[in-house]
């Protein structure tokens, strides 16, 4: 096929010890990721081969090369697909090998013909699983079958069949927990109870549906009577997984362990399974593999990759979400804050999930003391579900209300379920966490009742911490913005994260001249389809000397503080050092002349007076 499509990276989100997801899907062999609008642009130039043609059209029973051309060229059908061709070839030459020789000459097999296969996670699930099913298995049944034989005798045969069910699920779940703890932040023990439903019903679905395909060139009605028993296995297996709503407690979501924790269960593990083991070997193990393993799974008490904030400082980590927003401030009596959480417009990408809590889990966080919603939007509050299931925020605020709105009125019952409390905040609320000042400085009580969520009805925050600043706006816009900084504090250091993105509709001149901030930031996505920050607003922050850093170019931008002097630095490897008794916003140890006219140029507009000369001949276009 010729289509015409529109290429673009993939999107990558660069936050505290998270894993590069770009370099990670060019791993799997994706460097770029194509959208195409219509399907009247794409061409087909050429139909397939021969082979391809006759795979398609298969009607009756065939063999597993081909069943995998039928299902697919997913790369789980050909691993599946390479291990039942050896199994079988060397059935073929009266050749019998052990188990784990398989599994050796498949994963080779496939590492051979895809290298990079080793850092795919389907790959490290199917022969995780495997693994653990064919080295574990074996060793479980000797030791159920020392229990005494009395107690095997009244046990009906069927039982024989559930027991292997339940040993293999066991080893495959003690072989994977790990690293479903490190991939996806979340431990399940839901397969145990599961997986006596999903195997037979994959197997009727498997059946029926094969039985159907073959039988569609004899008799329809047979075919859609057996097909329509491959939709009621197919419908209850999914419907299946319900069970994880009526048990939720099954599977629960957990920081991801450290490597060393991760090698130190892994020897424990195959030393239960290594042959000619002594007895002591086998307790130390198994004390090892108990302690590592309630270690993953303990998310409260376990320490964290980065951690809190040293004594006494306060920390404001601007996470990169792309075109979206979501601060996280966590204050010298440990408490943390979330302003808003991330999120798209679209219901598939949990960014709250994947994006947001690692990275709270990364820097510290466990409990979140409050949640505070900007606004409505779903690039603000589009992943603070998942945020307040992980981490349980004693508050969640809110500003203007919104009757109706299905995003807002979700999360109400969601803190409903959870127990959590609902605040409603407004201009002149005011509180304090530790030495750490927040007030809310819009917006004002409503007088009318809102039908729809607005940018201008965002909760904007003003952050203080001796001599810094950190104004958090939200999406406001031209029209509020005096409004939401006519009761801002004055602040010799300023942090500023610009409204609404960047967008050429807020930041204001007069936003700007009336904070006077030394540090603005941008949080926006890559090659935003909006243009955000728009050039025009970029230019006016540097205009009054502030350094503007863009989450697009840096990834997560964090500020510590002790109220005195600040440190910034970016995930991209920049830095910065200032102090807030200082005059000017110059970093520590820069002499540029730009930086020495600049603070000049502050300190008028500060006063009321003419700038200097040298700074004015840069304004009229003298001077660069």
């Amino acid at each position: 096929m010729r289509v015409f499509a529109t290429l673009r990276p993939p999107p990558s989100y660069r936050n505290p010890r998270q894993a590069d997801q770009r370099q990670q899907r060019a791993w799997r062999g994706t460097v770029l990721l194509g959208s195409v609008k219509s399907a009247l642009l794409v061409e087909v130039v050429r139909q397939g081969s021969t082979l391809a043609t006759l795979a398609a059209w298969v009607r009756r029973g065939v063999a597993l090369v081909a069943y995998a051309s039928v299902v697919g060229q997913d790369a789980s059908v050909g691993r599946a697909t390479a291990a039942a061709v050896v199994v079988l070839g060397a059935g073929l030459l009266d050749h019998r090998s052990p188990s784990i020789n398989v599994v050796a000459v498949v994963a080779l097999g496939v590492l051979a013909v895809s290298p990079l296969s080793l850092f795919d996670a389907g790959f490290i699930l199917t022969f995780g699983a495997t693994l653990g099913i064919v080295l574990g298995v074996e060793p479980l049944s000797r030791a159920l079958r020392r229990f005494p034989g009395r107690w095997w005798e009244p046990v009906p045969g069927w039982m024989s069949a559930a027991t292997m069910l339940l040993s293999a699920t066991l080893c495959a779940e003690a072989a994977l927990m790990p690293v479903g703890a490190l991939l996806f932040g979340r431990i399940s023990v839901a397969g145990l109870v599961l997986n006596f439903l999903a195997i037979p019903l994959m197997t009727v679905t498997q059946v029926a549906s094969m039985a159907a395909v073959a039988l569609a060139g004899v008799s329809e009605p047979l075919a859609a009577l057996v097909g329509w028993v491959a939709h009621l296995g197919a419908t209850a297996l999914v419907e299946s997984t319900r069970l994880l709503d009526v048990l939720p407690w099954l599977a629960f979501r957990v920081p991801p362990p450290h490597r060393v924790v991760m090698a130190i269960y892994y020897v424990a593990l195959l030393s239960l399974v290594w042959p000619g083991r002594r007895a002591r070997t086998l307790v130390a193990a198994r004390l090892v593999l108990a302690v590592a393993g309630l270690w993953i799974g303990s998310a409260p008490w376990r320490p964290a990759l980065v951690g809190p904030p040293p004594p006494g400082r306060l920390r404001v980590t601007f996470l990169d979400v792309g075109q979206a927003d979501a601060t996280l401030i966590q204050g010298p009596d440990r408490t943390s804050v979330l302003v808003d959480a991330g999120g798209t417009r679209s219901p598939r990408s949990d960014i709250g999930s994947r994006v947001v809590a690692p990275a709270l889990w990364a820097l510290g966080v466990r409990r979140l003391g409050v949640a505070v919603v900007s606004h409505g939007d779903p690039d603000h509050a589009g992943g603070l579900g998942a945020v307040l299931r992980d981490f349980r925020p004693r508050e969640v605020w809110d500003g203007v209300p919104v009757p109706g709105h299905a995003g807002l009125e979700a999360l109400r019952r969601q803190v409903d379920r959870l127990g959590l409390h609902w605040r409603q905040v407004a201009r002149g609320d005011r509180f304090r966490f530790g030495p750490v000042s927040m007030r809310v400085t819009y917006p004002p009580t409503p007088d009318w009742e809102r039908f729809r969520v607005r940018n201008d009805d965002s909760v904007v925050l003003d952050v203080r911490y001796g001599g810094v600043g950190v104004l958090l706006p939200g999406d406001i816009g031209r029209e509020v913005e005096a409004s939401a900084v006519a009761s801002v504090w004055p602040a010799p250091f300023r942090i500023v994260k610009v409204p609404h993105h960047g967008s050429a509709g807020s930041s204001t001149a007069a936003f700007i001249e009336a904070l006077s901030p030394c540090l603005a930031i941008v949080s926006a996505g890559r090659a935003n389809s909006f243009g955000h920050p728009a050039p025009e607003v970029v230019g006016r922050y540097r205009e009054v000397g502030a350094l503007v850093l863009e989450t697009a170019r840096e990834g997560a931008i964090t500020v510590e503080t002790d109220g005195i002097s600040i440190q910034v630095r970016t995930e991209a490897g920049r830095r910065w050092s200032y102090r807030a008794d200082a005059i000017s916003c110059v970093p520590l140890g820069s002499v540029s002349p730009l930086a020495t006219r600049v603070p000049a140029l502050r300190r008028s507009r500060r006063a009321g007076t003419a700038p200097p000369a040298s700074v004015a001949a840069q304004r009229d276009g003298s001077g660069r």
